[in-house]
C-alpha cells in the first residue's frame, strides 16, 4: 500500500498516447523531524551509480536531451510514410524516452533523500519542464500513423521490419476512438504541465504550507508531531494520546481546507474534461479502460461491498467492545486489539520472515529478492529531510529503487513485503519486455504487492507457536483486509461521487466533501462508530485522489491477489508448482497484455460476479475466530 504517499514508478514509454506517465505518485507529503541515534550504514542506502555517478553526468545527459534529441524528433514530422520509417522514429524513441527515463528518475531520488535541498528542488522542476517538451514532441506520432488507410495498417502489422512493435500498433489501433488528431494531440501534450498543477499545488501546499504540530513530550518539552510521532500515537493504548495527537494534526488541515478542496475540485474537473476530449463514456471508464480493466470489475466491487458492510460493522463492534468504548473515533482505528506477544522485528530479522513467508513463490523469486538486499536497491531508515513514507521506482536501465522508513513496527515489515513485491515485479518486467511495454499497469503492480503482504501474514498465522500469537496475527489480517478493501472501496466511492457531480457540473466545496465522508463513514463503519467534525476532512489527506480511481484498485487487487495465494499455499504439491511457474510468468508481462487477458492464464475472470466472494468469506472466517479467541480472553492466559 502507499503508506500515505503516492507510490513512484518510472516514466515508461506508454504505448497508447505517447506521453510520459508520472509514476502513481508523488512526492511526501511532509517533512521529517528527525534524529538520528545510530549511524546508518552504506548498504542500507541506495546506490545511485547505476544511473548516473553524479550530477555532472546528469547535466550532461540533460542537455543532449534537450539541444539534440527534441530536435533530432522534429525531422520525422510528416514523414510516418512507410514500415521501415516508422521503425526508424520508434527506434529513436525508445532512446530518446530512456535517456529521459534516467535523468528523470535519478534527480526525483535524489531530491527524495534531501528535501530541504534548494538546488535539487530546481533541478527536479528543470526535469518536469523537460519531461513535458519530450511528450510534446511525441505528440504527432500517433495521429499520424493511424490517418493511414485501413489496408496500409494491415500492412504495417505484416511488416518484417515492425514485428518488434506490432503489439503497440495494435494497441493504438484498438483505441483509436480515444487517440486525437495531430494538432489536438499537440495542443494536449503542450498543456501536460498545466494539467498536473493541481497535484502539485496540494503537494507543495502540505509539504511546505501545512503547519506541522507541537505536542508536548514526556518532559512536557514541545516536539514536533511528525509523520513517524504521528503513527506511534495512533498506536498507543493511551486514548488521550491518540485523540491529541490526531487534533493536533487536523486542526492546521481544517484551516486550509479550502486550499485542499480547490486543489481537488481542479483535478477532479481536469480528470472528468480529459475523459471528454477522448471520448470515453465517462470519467471512471477512462481510468479502467486504460489498463484493460472491465467496468464490470468495480461494478461488483460495489456490490460485494454493499452486501457486506455488515462484516465490516462487525468488526467496528468487536474493537469498540475490546477497548472499552462507547463510539470507535477515527483515531482509535490504528491502535491494536491486542498487545505485541514479541519484541518487533529489526530490519535484519524482517529480511529472514520475508525469507521464510514468501517461500511458496520459488528459489527464483527468492533469489531475486537476496539481490535485493545485497545490491543496495533500498533506502532503509529514516533519515533527516528524507521523504516519509514507501515507494518502488526506477528506470529501464536501472535496478529497481525501494524506499522505505523502518522504524520497527509490524506494519514496517508488511510494508518491505509490499515494496519489494513491486521491485521483484519491476525486475523481471525489465528482464523480459521491451522498453514500449515495461510500465506496469496499477492493477497488475498492486496484485503482485498484496500478494506478498498476504503470504508473509498467513505465515505468521501458520507458524504461531501459542494462541496469542496467532490472535494476533489473525487481527493483523482482519485489520489488513478492513483497510484494503473496505476503507479503500469507501474511498472509491467517495470519488465516484465527486466525478458524477463535476460531470454533471454540480457543485464541489468543502461543505460537500465533507458532507460525503459523513454519510459514507456512517454508511461503511456502522452504528459502533461515532463520526466527528474532523474526521470529516479525510479527503484531504488522500494524495491517492490525484491519480484517478487508484483507490478502487487496491480491494480489486487484494480479492486477486488473495485467489493467487490460495493456489500458491493449498491444493496439491503439483498443483502448487504449475501455478507457481503461472504466476511468475504473469509478473514478467508488463503491459504486453491486459490485465485481464493476464489473470485469465492464472484462472482468474475479472468478470465474474463471483470474484469478491472468496475474501469476502475468509473476513468472516477470520472475524469469527478474532471474536472466539478475545472472547475467551486467551491473551491474558
Amino acid at each position: 500500500m502507499l503508506r500515505g504517499l503516492f507510490k513512484k514508478t518510472s516514466l515508461k514509454f506508454f504505448s497508447l498516447y505517447l506521453v510520459f506517465i508520472l509514476g502513481t505518485g508523488i512526492i511526501a507529503a511532509q517533512k521529517q523531524d528527525y534524529q538520528g541515534k545510530t549511524k546508518i550504514l552504506l548498504r542500507d542506502t541506495w546506490n545511485l551509480s547505476a544511473l548516473y555517478s553524479g550530477l555532472k553526468e546528469w547535466e550532461a545527459d540533460f542537455k543532449l536531451l534537450e539541444n539534440n534529441y527534441l530536435q533530432k524528433m522534429t525531422t520525422f514530422k510528416r514523414k510516418l510514410n512507410s514500415a521501415s520509417q516508422i521503425a526508424v522514429c520508434l527506434e529513436f524513441v525508445e532512446k530518446m524516452c530512456r535517456r529521459m527515463d534516467k535523468v528523470f528518475v535519478y534527480i526525483h531520488l535524489k531530491a527524495d533523500l534531501n528535501q530541504n535541498d534548494a538546488h535539487l528542488q530546481y533541478l527536479k522542476e528543470r526535469a518536469v519542464s523537460l519531461n513535458q517538451k519530450v511528450v510534446a514532441a511525441m505528440a504527432f506520432i500517433n495521429p499520424e500513423i493511424l490517418a493511414k488507410p485501413k489496408t496500409v495498417l494491415d500492412n504495417y502489422l505484416r511488416s518484417k521490419s515492425l514485428v518488434k512493435y506490432q503489439p503497440y500498433l495494435q494497441k493504438i489501433r484498438q483505441e483509436r476512438a480515444h487517440i486525437l488528431d495531430e494538432k489536438q494531440e499537440e495542443l494536449l501534450a503542450e498543456f501536460a504541465e498545466i494539467t498536473t498543477g493541481s497535484r502539485d499545488i496540494y503537494e507543495k501546499a502540505r509539504l511546505f504550507d501545512l503547519q506541522t504540530p507541537l505536542l508536548p513530550n514526556n518532559d512536557n518539552l514541545p516536539v514536533l508531531l511528525n509523520n513517524q510521532r504521528y503513527l506511534a500515537a495512533l498506536e498507543s493504548k493511551e486514548r488521550s494520546i491518540r485523540q491529541k495527537a490526531f487534533e493536533a494534526v487536523y486542526h492546521p488541515i481544517a484551516a486550509m481546507q479550502h486550499t485542499f478542496a480547490a486543489t481537488l475540485t481542479a483535478e477532479i474537473k481536469k480528470n472528468v474534461f480529459l475523459a471528454r476530449v477522448r471520448r470515453y463514456a465517462n470519467t471512471l471508464e477512462a481510468a479502467l479502460q486504460s489498463e484493460g480493466i472491465p467496468q464490470s470489475l468495480y461494478q461488483n466491487l460495489r456490490k460485494s461491498v454493499s452486501e457486506n458492510l455488515h462484516l465490516l460493522s462487525r468488526s467496528i463492534q468487536l474493537r469498540r467492545k475490546v477497548l472499552g468504548l462507547d463510539k470507535v473515533q477515527l483515531y482509535d482505528m490504528q491502535v491494536s486489539l491486542l498487545p505485541d506477544f514479541r519484541r518487533v522485528p529489526t530490519f535484519a530479522e524482517a529480511k529472514t520472515l520475508l525469507r521464510e513467508g514468501l517461500k511458496p513463490l520459488g528459489t527464483v523469486y527468492r533469489e531475486v529478492m537476496e539481490e535485493a538486499f545485497s545490491s543496495r536497491w533500498l533506502d532503509v531508515y529514516a533519515s533527516a529531510d528524507k521523504v516519509t513514507g514507501s515507494y518502488q521506482w526506477g528506470a529501464y536501465d536501472s535496478h529497481p529503487y525501494i524506499l522505505l522508513n523502518y522504524h520497527q513496527r509490524w506494519s514496517d515489515v508488511l510494508t518491505l513485503a509490499h515494496e519489494l513485491g513491486h521491485g521483484i515485479n519491476d525486475y523481471y518486467t525489465k528482464h523480459n519486455q521491451s522498453y514500449f511495454f515495461s510500465n506496469l499497469p496499477v492493477l497488475h503492480g498492486e496484485i503482485a504487492a498484496i500478494t506478498n503482504e498476504l503470504l508473509l501474514i498467513n505465515h505468521l498465522i501458520t507458524k504461531a507457536q501459542t494462541k496469542q500469537e496467532r490472535a494476533f496475527f489473525i487481527n493483523v489480517l482482519v485489520e489488513f483486509i478492513q483497510k484494503t478493501f473496505f476503507t479503500q472501496a469507501m474511498y472509491a466511492e467517495f470519488e465516484l461521487i465527486i466525478t458524477q457531480r463535476s460531470e454533471k457540473k454540480r457543485e464541489l466545496s468543502p461543505a460537500i466533501y465533507n458532507g460525503i465522508c459523513k454519510k459514507l463513514m456512517a454508511k461503511y463503519y456502522g452504528p459502533s462508530f461515532a463520526v466527528d467534525q474532523l474526521s470529516l476532512l479525510w479527503w484531504s489527506r488522500l494524495p491517492h485522489f490525484y491519480k484517478g480511481f487508484y483507490v478502487a484498485k487496491y480491494p480489486m487487487a487484494l480479492a486477486i491477489a488473495n485467489h493467487i495465494v490460495d493456489n500458491l499455499t493449498s491444493h496439491s504439491s503439483s498443483h502448487r508448482q504449475a501455478y507457481q511457474s503461472k504466476y511468475l510468468e504473469f509478473l514478467k508481462l508488463g503491459s504486453s497484455q491486459d490485465t485481464a487477458e493476464a489473470l485469465k492464464k492464472l484462472n482468474i475472470e475479472l468478470n465474474s460476479p463471483q470474484i469478491y466472494d472468496h475474501l469476502l468469506s475468509k473476513f468472516h472466517r477470520l472475524i469469527k475466530e478474532l471474536e472466539f479467541l478475545l472472547e475467551a480472553e486467551i491473551v491474558n492466559q
